[in-house]
């Protein structure tokens, strides 16, 4: 059957060795070769006479990527937490402008920031050119907006933001609320909650969403062109220079395209590397419900050892003083204080027994931020019902 059904496969497999092999293996003949059609390493050495070019385009895909970083965790996570109609209605905004066409976007912007734009318009009738040109004694008609790197990182951040703000919000929808819960009963505050539960496990949302926006980022051409006048030259406008503009030196074009997949692959294995924590926030779920069961089992076993083995007074007197002594916990969330217990309850080992009905940890997830999160629903359980129902039991033993 499974042979049968791969014939369908056929059409796909021909259009990708056409469409995406064979041009591959174009580019990496042209970056190898010379003009005679020899083989050749000078187009690479070569590369070392654009290493302006290559900085500037680094530094403005970073400086767009952290900025759409910086723009899109909040907004992600700001959107995961409201209802799902206010989620709906925020992805249709945050995906409309993506309906339009790329260039008509860019466009826009220039008529916004040119010279007699709508900005600059705007400053004069407020009268702010006027204000600065009291404040700092100089005589402008118009802020110089476009045509410059802020005007080209700008374009960047808009047209590649929801390329941010889509991965983190897939992630961080898929975390479970008890997490955040049992941090906070375990004496962690908001900040603590965040730097140790909710940003380790949208990890991969965020390196999937800085790989999506710093990827065409750096190697954008029609935004740098448009946006900075020609005049910020970037690794896309140098490329296409090479192929259509008067230069015409395919080979050095080809050898450049050919270190920009490199890039490309390099991100993708970091992304690739990191990927499999999303797997694992979506079976945190699991965890904590194996944990739940196992806690369930350790408490059972845990109230019977020590209410077997000590007095009813002695019993209740603990529990007593343990309900009006809240556990206290260092800086790390999942590492508690040592704190002596009552004599009444140290007088048996506990043995955490693993049994076929309730295993102690999942070994299906061996990853460390599951496991962590297991121990701290198995704490919380003890916590908030374990000594609750020991103290109802030494209450009712001290009664008789």
């Amino acid at each position: 059957m499974k042979n049968k059904l791969s014939r369908f496969a056929v059409p796909y497999e021909v259009w990708m060795a056409i469409f995406v092999v064979a041009p591959i293996v174009i580019i990496v003949v042209y970056a190898f070769s010379s003009a005679d059609g020899g083989f050749s390493l000078e187009n690479f050495v070569s590369m070392g006479e654009y290493t302006d070019v290559f900085l500037r385009s680094f530094k403005l895909a970073l400086i767009a990527t952290a900025v759409c970083l910086l723009i899109g965790y909040p907004v992600s996570y700001w959107m995961s937490r409201e209802g799902k109609s206010f989620q709906r209605m925020a992805m249709v905004l945050i995906m409309l402008p993506m309906w339009m066409n790329f260039l008509l976007r860019t466009y826009s912007w220039m008529t916004i920031l040119e010279n007699n734009g709508l900005l600059n318009q705007l400053f004069q009738k407020i009268g702010l050119i006027a204000l600065y040109n009291r404040v700092t004694g100089a005589d402008v008609e118009f802020f110089q907006m476009i045509n410059t790197q802020g005007a080209v990182v700008l374009g960047m951040v808009y047209n590649y933001l929801p390329f941010m703000i889509l991965p983190i919000y897939s992630v961080i929808i898929k975390l479970d609320r008890s997490l955040i819960e049992a941090a906070r009963d375990l004496g962690a505050n908001s900040v603590m909650v965040f730097r140790k539960v909710i940003l380790p496990l949208s990890l991969p949302g965020v390196l999937s969403g800085i790989t999506m926006v710093f990827v065409p980022s750096v190697s954008t051409f029609a935004i740098s062109r448009m946006l900075g006048g020609g005049t910020e030259l970037l690794l896309g406008d140098l490329i296409e220079r090479q192929f259509l503009g008067g230069a015409y030196n395919p080979q050095l074009g080809a050898a450049i395209s050919l270190v920009m997949m490199v890039i490309v692959l390099v991100c993708m294995i970091v992304m690739n590397r990191f990927g499999e924590g999303e797997e694992q926030a979506m079976d945190i779920d699991a965890t904590v419900k194996g944990a739940t069961v196992a806690s369930a089992s350790i408490s059972a076993y845990w109230l019977t050892t020590t209410t077997r083995t000590s007095s009813p007074r002695g019993t209740a007197s603990s529990a007593r003083r343990i309900m009006r002594t809240p556990p206290t916990f260092s800086s790390s969330l999942l590492r508690p204080k040592r704190r002596a217990l009552p004599a009444a309850m140290t007088t048996q080992p506990i043995f955490l027994r693993k049994t076929d009905h309730a295993p102690l940890v999942s070994h299906s997830i061996p990853a460390r931020a599951a496991q962590r999160q297991c121990f701290c629903a198995i704490r919380r359980l003890v916590l908030r019902k374990v000594l609750f129902k020991r103290r109802e039991i030494c209450y009712n033993k001290s009664d008789l």
